[in-house]
């Protein structure tokens, strides 16, 4: 395998690029999946997030059997309950009302293919996050400035969402949507090398 193999992002997520780029540079191709997530299937979290992973990752492995193709999928879990991306603006300012002062669970998996090499690993990670009290009228200004829609839970903790997290316990990574410690893992694993 030379030194720089083909690696590619199967998702579309701004953030999830900038994460993947601030691991290893810009050795890597982004290809969205258009694997069709189902958060309705009756399985425990931690096995949802890593099928969903996987299934984006392979969608993406069909176009070139030789990338190394990475998958994620991020969900927020309250009391056992997925919480994923809200639909629609009150479905996000419910959201944030329901876990208003809780300790949830920021879960992702990660999936790493290549089909060629035979390569199918799968790891997940959780990140526990300590909720501030949120007030309805703190989830309705918050909601209205727009970054509820495309996250799970309804925030970003990255931006003005770090107002509604008093404290994260785990890889902070994780919660921003790639749990960037266990991917390099992953990859190294697979013969990848993160550094040069």
């Amino acid at each position: 395998m030379g030194a720089y193999p083909t690696i590619v992002l199967a998702s579309g997520s701004a953030r999830r690029r900038k994460l993947l780029e601030q691991l290893i540079g810009k050795r890597f191709s982004v290809i969205p999946s258009s694997y069709q997530e189902d958060n309705s299937q009756n399985v425990e979290p931690p096995e949802l997030v890593t099928r969903h992973a996987l299934g984006k990752a392979l969608q993406v492995a069909e176009q070139d059997a030789r990338a190394y193709v990475i998958g994620a999928d991020t969900v927020i879990v309250h009391r056992g309950m997925i919480l994923g991306k809200p639909h629609t603006e009150q479905d996000a300012i419910g959201m944030l009302k329901r876990i208003s002062g809780a300790t949830v669970e920021c879960l992702t998996g990660v999936a790493l293919v290549n089909r060629h090499e035979g390569v199918t690993l799968l790891d997940r990670e959780i990140t526990l996050l300590s909720m501030a009290a949120i007030s309805s009228d703190l989830a309705e200004q918050y909601v209205r400035l727009g970054e509820s829609l495309d996250r799970a839970g309804g925030f970003a903790v990255e931006r003005h969402g770090a107002l509604l997290v008093k404290k994260i316990s785990g890889c902070y990574y994780n919660v921003v949507g790639l749990p960037l410690y266990k991917l390099a893992a992953m990859l190294e694993r697979a013969g990848v090398r993160v550094l040069g």
